[in-house]
């Protein structure tokens, strides 16, 4: 028969409840927790996880491309976002118009050549203006390594998919492959483009129309992506 111990028969009843309250104070802290973390996991994506006013905020990504697809969709897709960090992705237009009506954001484009070489170009002003006016473009400020300024050419430029036809060309810049973006006779990169894809009535290059195009220069690309950090 086991033993009792004898300090154990002369404990009152509160003495004993002191150490089950202490256990479930702790068990009911760590479930608040847990359902607080779950609350932040799930939300998606999480729209003020880079607010300026916190110290040394988090680059974000709003957008990655691999070349292999999934671009080429609706106004209404663009507008709320699609795919995962982990791969093709966008963060929805109305979250980046949310977070960058205060102007304290500068975005970075990084391009990655079919050699494996990445370039990237930066631009202090980036802002993105409200559904009202079909998310208007500001941008500028442009530094970095990639051969060129290749997006303040879209500055002003509403956004342009499939189904909403916005640019300036005399076609959809965003139909045939292209996937959305903010056009204005098209673009000189292309950064949701699909790999190996023609465009329309003509071939954009032999290898595809998943690059970036300047003077005396022609890329095609393997991958894109672009982040928003705070200045």
């Amino acid at each position: 028969m086991p033993r009792i111990p004898l300090g154990s028969l002369h404990r009152s009843p509160d003495a004993l409840a002191v150490p089950l309250l202490k256990k479930l104070s702790s068990l009911w802290a760590l479930l608040l927790h847990s359902s607080l973390l779950l609350t932040i996991f799930h939300r998606r994506p999480p729209l003020y996880a880079n607010d300026c006013s916190v110290d040394r905020c988090a680059p974000l990504l709003i957008q990655q491309n691999d070349g292999s697809g999934g671009f080429n969709r609706p106004w209404a897709d663009y507008k709320r976002g699609f795919g995962q960090p982990s791969g093709n992705y966008w963060l929805g237009n109305d979250q980046l118009s949310r977070l960058t009506a205060s102007g304290r954001y500068k975005l970075r484009l990084e391009v990655q050549s079919n050699s494996g070489r990445w370039y990237y170009a930066e631009y202090s002003t980036f802002r993105v203006a409200s559904a009202a006016d079909d998310y208007r473009l500001r941008i500028g400020g442009f530094t970095g390594t990639l051969y060129a300024d290749v997006l303040g050419h879209h500055d002003g430029m509403t956004f342009t998919t499939l189904d909403r036809d916005h640019d300036h060309s005399s076609y959809n810049c965003a139909d045939n492959g292209h996937g959305a973006f903010w056009y204005r006779s098209c673009a000189e990169c292309y950064v949701n483009a699909q790999e190996w894809r023609r465009a329309g009535h003509r071939l954009l290059d032999s290898r595809g129309d998943f690059w970036c195009v300047g003077p005396s220069v022609s890329m095609p690309l393997k991958s894109t992506r672009m982040w928003i950090k705070c200045k």
